[in-house]
C-alpha cells in the first residue's frame, strides 16, 4: 500500500515524519518478542547493512537496528523508549539514530570479518550468492604495483578476472562474495564487507588497503571487488596506484586505472571528471593516510 498509494491517502507531512515512524514501528516489533531482541543481540558489533530498496531506506533501515542493537546493549527497555522517540521531533529522531550508526570502525575492528582460503569463499557464496549475477567476459587487466600486481572487478565479471589471473589473494569488499572458481591451488581470501557510506574513513579503508599492501610487497598478486567494482574498489585500487609510486602518479592515473579496468573508464572519467575530482581526492587522502602510518617511501 505505501509503495503504490493504490486509493491510500498519504499523510501531508509524511516526508518529514517516515523515518520516526519506521524508528517506533521496529521498536514496536523488537518490545513485542524477546526471540527478535536475542537476534538482534548476538549480531554483536557487527556492521549492520540495509539491503536495497527505495530513497534512503538501505541507509535508514540499518541506521535503525544499528540503534535498537545499541539501547538493547545498554539494558534499555524497549516501552519506555518507545515513548521517548514518539515524544520527540522527526529531525530528533533522524539526528539521534543517525549518530549512533555514524561508522568510526579501528582497523582492528575488520580483522575480525571471515578470512580463509578460496574453498570458505566458495562455501559462503554457496550458502548467500549474491542476487543478479550476470557472469561476463573480462576486460580487466592486472597493474604492477609494489613487488606485485593488482586486479579490478566486480561481481559479475569476476569469475572471468579469477581465471585470467589466478590471484593469491581475493579481498571482497561487497556484503555477499561471487562465485570462486575451482582451482588447483589454494589462495587467500579476506571477506571485508565494507559499505559506500564509509568512503570518508581513512582508517576503516586504510584497514583493508594495508592488507592488499602486505601482500603486494610480497610479490603476489592481489584481486580486490565490491559489487559493481567502481566506487569503493576505484577509490582503493587508486589509492594503493598512488601509495606504491611516485608523485607523478597525477600524471597518468587515468591511463592506468582505464587499462585496469576499461569497462569503468566512462563512469570514472567521462562522467563530470568524477576520479579526478571527488574520487581522486579521496583516494589522495587515502594513500597520504597509508604513507604516513606505513612509512611508505614516496
Amino acid at each position: 500500500m505505501g509503495q503504490s498509494r493504490g486509493g491510500t491517502k498519504i499523510r501531508e507531512d509524511w516526508e518529514v515524519v517516515k523515518v520516526k515512524l519506521m524508528a517506533v514501528l521496529n521498536i514496536a516489533k523488537y518490545a513485542s518478542s524477546v526471540d527478535y531482541c536475542f537476534d538482534l543481540i548476538e549480531t554483536g558489533t557487527n556492521r549492520i547493512l540495509g539491503q536495497p530498496s527505495t530513497w534512503n531506506w538501505p541507509y535508514w533501515n540499518a541506521a535503525i537496528q544499528t540503534y535498537i542493537r545499541a539501547e538493547l546493549h545498554m539494558g534499555t527497555d524497549l516501552q519506555d523508549l518507545l515513548k521517548v522517540i514518539d515524544d520527540m521531533e522527526p529531525t530528533q529522531v533522524e539526528t539521534l539514530v543517525s549518530e549512533c550508526y555514524e561508522f568510526r570502525a579501528k582497523p582492528e575492528s575488520f580483522l575480525r570479518f571471515t578470512t580463509g582460503d578460496f574453498e570458505l569463499g566458495q562455501q559462503m557464496h554457496d550458502a548467500d550468492p549474491p542476487p543478479q549475477v550476470t557472469p561476463m567476459e573480462s576486460t580487466n587487466r592486472k597493474i604492477p604495483v609494489f613487488n606485485g600486481h593488482l586486479v579490478l572487478a566486480d561481481v559479475d565479471d569476476f569469475e572471468d578476472t579469477f581465471n585470467q589471473h589466478l590471484p593469491d589473494m581475493v579481498i571482497s569488499m561487497s556484503s555477499k562474495p561471487p562465485a570462486f572458481p575451482e582451482v588447483a591451488y589454494q589462495g587467500e581470501w579476506l571477506f571485508r564487507n565494507f559499505s559506500g557510506y564509509d568512503l570518508k574513513n581513512m582508517d576503516a579503508m586504510g584497514a583493508i588497503a594495508n592488507e592488499a599492501i602486505d601482500a603486494l610487497q610480497e610479490g603476489k598478486t592481489v584481486l580486490i571487488h565490491c559489487l559493481h567494482g567502481q566506487d569503493r574498489t576505484g577509490i582503493i585500487g587508486a589509492a594503493l596506484l598512488y601509495a606504491g609510486h611516485e608523485r607523478d602518479m597525477d600524471y597518468y592515473l587515468d591511463s592506468i586505472m582505464i587499462r585496469a579496468r576499461p569497462i569503468r573508464a566512462e563512469y570514472w572519467f567521462g562522467l563530470g571528471g568524477r576520479m579526478n575530482n571527488e574520487y581522486q581526492h579521496t583516494a589522495r587522502l587515502l594513500s597520504l593516510h597509508l604513507k604516513s602510518t606505513r612509512q611508505l617511501s614516496r
